[in-house]
């Protein structure tokens, strides 16, 4: 994650203008609505992690413990979706 937050702060003004060119694009295939979309850029990076787990047992319930464990030590964003 350090060096996608590093990543993030080098290319900054590269992000927003491939945003801004993506929406442009999708304006011109009218696949957007929005208009004069003012960008900015959380420099932050966040980790998003999809639960696919149909069931959750002990075992699982463990897993998910220790993966927060492990991303609260090194002090990374993350969200957890289902």
């Amino acid at each position: 994650m350090e060096k996608y937050r590093l990543f993030i702060n080098k290319y900054e003004l590269d992000i927003i203008d491939y945003y801004k060119k993506l929406i442009e694009i999708k304006q011109s295939l009218e696949l957007t609505t929005i208009k004069n979309a003012n960008f900015t850029l959380n420099k932050t990076p966040k980790l998003i992690i999809a639960n696919t787990y149909k069931k959750i047992d002990p075992r699982r319930e463990k897993r998910i413990s220790d993966i927060k464990k492990l991303l609260k030590t090194y002090n990374i964003d993350y969200d957890i979706i289902k």
